[in-house]
């Protein structure tokens, strides 16, 4: 899941092919693009002709995670796991 961090840094949507769990989760609710499960084929394909055909849809993708891509930072996340460990 470190991978979703540096997809969300470079600004870049995510396609998840994964097991239910966190980061199919956080791709999906948070709009950073989609995830699907492994045996999920024919929406995973839907998915790519959609998003193929439609330019507009990846530029949206792109504006939301650039209006959160600061919360989800490694520097964020290193900075909340210090202040936690500290006395």
């Amino acid at each position: 899941s470190s991978k979703i961090f540096d997809y969300i840094a470079a600004n870049l949507p995510i396609l998840g092919v994964l097991p239910a769990g966190d980061a199919h989760d956080v791709i999906n609710n948070k709009g950073f693009g989609k995830s699907f499960h492994y045996c999920d084929k024919s929406s995973l394909g839907n998915y790519i002709e959609k998003i193929v055909s439609n330019k507009l849809r990846l530029i949206e993708l792109q504006r939301t995670i650039e209006s959160q891509k600061d919360d989800w930072s490694s520097e964020k996340h290193i900075e909340e796991i210090s202040s936690l460990i500290r006395i």
